[in-house]
């Protein structure tokens, strides 16, 4: 992997992955009491980290009839995916930008068969069709849990 690759990988695919994974984590990041999953959540005190991992417009928002106490909470699908969102993405960055500062460096063990080994497999991570389903799916796992989760809970209020 040369510096061009590099710096092609972290500049356009990399960021591109993060714009998309952060926007899909907010469609599974809605606690609600009434959840199938709703005994499983984290609470998240720090308020940047709230702001980043939790949708404002859902349970933030000034019109929203989410309780108070509710709300800095994640379920158990937003815990599952943030994990495994921000290993694989870390796992790219921290591949692509070794490869970075080795060829900056002008270190021969970027020729390495180690560091060719490392290149086929960072650049598999960008790509992996595993992880974009995942990435798709989490989300619409989610909405099942919530669907289900609201029926059952309407079934139990009619009565």
């Amino acid at each position: 992997m040369n510096i061009e690759t590099s710096l092609c990988l972290i500049f356009f695919l990399w960021i591109e992955e993060v714009a998309i994974v952060i926007f899909l984590e907010r469609l599974c990041s809605c606690y609600f009491p009434f959840l199938l999953s709703a005994r499983f959540f984290y609470t998240i005190k720090h308020p940047k980290l709230r702001n980043l991992l939790i949708s404002p417009q859902r349970t933030r928002s000034k019109s929203s009839e989410t309780a108070p106490e509710d709300r800095n909470k994640l379920p158990l699908c937003g815990i599952v995916y943030c994990l495994v969102a921000f290993l694989w993405l870390s796992c790219e960055l921290i591949i692509t930008l070794s490869f970075l500062f080795l060829n900056v460096v002008g270190s021969d063990f970027v020729n390495s068969p180690f560091m060719a080994e490392l290149a086929s497999i960072g650049l598999s991570l960008y790509v992996n069709e595993y992880f974009w389903i995942f990435i798709a799916g989490m989300p619409v796992l989610y909405m099942v849990d919530y669907s289900l989760g609201l029926r059952r809970w309407q079934k139990r209020q009619s009565r």
